[in-house]
């Protein structure tokens, strides 16, 4: 299995476990944007506690990603 694969398996078990997780005490929070726009987009969720992520999302798609909660500001260009 390649390394992209093997990242990509750990993402969905993440994802899945938090989902599923009935925990409220978790430190993570699951995000989803989907992109209703003709081209590429990368979105920048940027925490007031020095977190930052850079969720890339095709065309026409969606993308996820758990991030440690807090408050951010979001920002992104759409063509």
């Amino acid at each position: 299995m390649g390394h992209f694969q093997t990242r990509k398996t750990q993402k969905t078990e993440n994802l899945i476990n938090h989902l599923f997780s009935n925990d409220p005490s978790k430190k993570e929070a699951f995000v989803a944007i989907k992109n209703k726009s003709s081209c590429d987009i990368v979105v920048r969720l940027e925490g007031t506690n020095k977190n930052f992520y850079n969720l890339d999302i095709p065309k026409q798609s969606d993308n996820s990603i758990l991030i440690t909660k807090g408050n951010y500001n979001i920002s992104t260009n759409i063509c």
